[in-house]
């Protein structure tokens, strides 16, 4: 099976043999990475500081830039398909792309805080959560996010749902909703 991680300094590392060994993989950039996804075999994205994104079009051989349209951290990213996917970072950075990360909008929402992970059920139904108990959840692809606040000064730091009423969001403390 193969596996992926990316890492301070720009590491990107893969395995080829369920973790067994692991490869350094050129990222050409030397800034530190906090998330990795391929939407399909060869077509992987990778993001970071400074509003990073990373693409691979040849299952990680070579990795080049793609425009983010922000300078804020982005902590995590995740694609439904390969041209189908969210970033997301601090400040309430949301980022959306159709065409596979030619292209990167920012998406309009009312949070302010560091959003750490997402959930992506379809293509237009996505949960994202961050620091200070903060969720936000869109059905419309993310036209419009609606805000919840979880009544906590904790972040959340992960989150999937299994379906569109089924989810859980994990943090600090032990926090598990």
């Amino acid at each position: 099976l193969q596996g992926w991680i990316v890492g301070d300094s720009a590491v990107i590392l893969r395995s080829t043999n369920s973790g067994y060994t692991w490869t350094d993989q050129n990222s050409h950039t030397d800034i530190s990475l906090y998330s990795i996804t391929f939407g399909s075999q060869t077509e992987g994205w990778a993001v970071g500081d400074m509003g990073t994104i990373l693409n691979t079009n040849n299952g990680g051989a070579t990795w080049a830039p793609q425009i983010s349209n922000t300078a804020n951290t982005l902590q995590k990213i995740q694609f439904i398909s390969p041209l189908i996917g969210w970033a997301v970072g601090a400040a309430g950075t949301i980022l959306h792309t159709t065409d596979g990360g030619t292209t990167w909008q920012v998406q309009a929402n009312n949070a302010v805080q560091t959003l750490y992970a997402l959930s992506i059920v379809d293509a237009n139904t996505v949960c994202v959560v961050g620091d200070l108990g903060t969720i936000l959840t869109t059905t419309n692809g993310g036209a419009t996010w609606s805000v919840q606040t979880y009544p906590t000064l904790d972040g959340f730091y992960g989150v999937v749902f299994i379906d569109h009423s089924r989810g859980w969001a994990v943090g600090d403390n032990g926090d598990i909703i």
